[in-house]
């Protein structure tokens, strides 16, 4: 359901740079500004976020002194803008809306995902008698009735899931997978990670957590065994719906005083041919620099198809001098914190949503010890096989 909202109401994927894009992610949190997706490098990073956060993020971004570039736009607000400028395609989408609306009140296509070595044509009938059949009223179409009636036939069914999208109902069955001795597979859902069950829903087996409770990797979430007053009945496939949020943890360490390499403007450029894994000077000054970084550009000889291990290399080198920068407590805070917070934005997967960043500080006298703790939203559940 969140991936329709965010595609009804439209978001941008886009890529932030800046020295320190991390205050940025932190600011953005701060502000309550909704992000997912990110994708953290050394000096950007690339996020997804609402046409309405992108736009509280522009003071932000002057604030954190970072750089916005729009790669991506997704959703409905972009579709219907490029289409207004062609007001006739506008008025033939009228038509054709409409006509889809009433259309949509009926089902017209049907799939079933029928079960290998099952009978598709009494799945069908079965379905069909239920009251799922073509040119059938949306609203006269009972679900229960049709799950009801495949699990009275088909005892081993697991469940039926039926979702109906506009003129199109999908039937899946899925089948309790069978061991060598004939019995159905049973397990239960457990944690990957530690974390924190926000709400929990069984479907199928015995919840071993409630609502509010933290959890830690390993642990059963739910228990494929089914009880009456504590008495043991028959183990099941554990089914639920769990929402849960986990951590992520990140350290940083800032010293009142460090040193910076800088430029000093000075820059000498060589020419080598390299062959064979040796070089020979051709043309340019040799580097003489103590502190220096240098960029490379390779140019390999060719003759039509034909290319040889020779090659000409244009180093560039830049002598840098080391400065030693002094810090107020402010800027140590701010460096410490943001050093946690990148390491912290590291671990955090793509399917993760982060909601809040807290920090914790350890004075170490003319240094700073930071802790940032990402509080984020994902799946930390798996089902796990009774091995009997």
């Amino acid at each position: 359901m969140s991936k329709i909202l965010k595609y009804n109401n439209g978001y941008v994927k886009i890529k932030v740079a800046g020295k320190f894009p991390e205050r940025f992610i932190n600011l953005c949190i701060v502000k309550g500004i909704e992000i997912w997706g990110l994708n953290y490098q050394n000096n950007f990073i690339e996020l997804y976020t609402s046409i309405d956060g992108f736009k509280r993020m522009r003071p932000i971004l002057k604030n954190a002194n970072c750089s916005v570039k729009i790669l991506k736009k997704k959703g409905l607000p972009f579709i219907i803008d490029n289409m207004l400028r062609y007001k006739w395609l506008v008025g033939c989408l009228v038509i054709l809306i409409l006509a889809g609306i009433f259309s949509s009140f009926y089902v017209w296509i049907i799939n079933i995902n029928v079960p290998q070595n099952y009978d598709s044509s009494k799945i069908q009938r079965i379905v069909a008698s239920a009251g799922l059949k073509r040119g059938t009223l949306r609203s006269n179409i009972n679900i229960r009735d049709i799950n009801n009636a495949l699990k009275s036939e088909f005892p081993n069914i697991r469940w039926v899931d039926i979702k109906l999208k506009g003129v199109k109902a999908q039937v899946n069955i899925e089948i309790s997978p069978i061991n060598h001795s004939g019995k159905i597979k049973t397990g239960d859902i457990v944690a990957t990670r530690d974390g924190y069950i926000e709400e929990i829903i069984v479907l199928d087996g015995t919840a071993r957590v409630k609502d509010g409770e933290i959890v830690v990797g390993g642990q059963i979430i739910v228990e494929g065994n089914v009880y009456s007053e504590d008495k043991y009945l028959h183990s099941v496939q554990a089914r639920a719906i769990v929402k849960t949020v986990t951590w992520y943890y990140g350290n940083g360490l800032a010293s009142q005083e460090y040193i910076e390499l800088h430029n000093t403007g000075r820059k000498k450029t060589e020419f080598v041919l390299k062959y064979n894994n040796k070089e020979s000077h051709i043309y340019g000054d040799r580097n003489d620099f103590n502190l220096y970084k240098f960029y490379e550009y390779s140019y390999p000889l060719k003759w039509r198809n034909i290319s040889a291990s020779v090659e000409v290399v244009k180093r560039v080198y830049l002598e840098q001098k080391a400065v030693k920068v002094s810090l107020n407590s402010t800027e140590i805070k701010e460096k410490a914190q943001n050093q946690a917070l990148a390491s912290a934005l590291n671990q955090v997967g793509p399917i993760s949503s982060p909601v809040e960043v807290t920090y914790k500080y350890i004075d170490l006298g003319n240094m700073l010890y930071a802790e940032a703790i990402i509080k984020a939203h994902e799946n930390i559940t798996q089902f796990r096989y009774h091995h009997r």
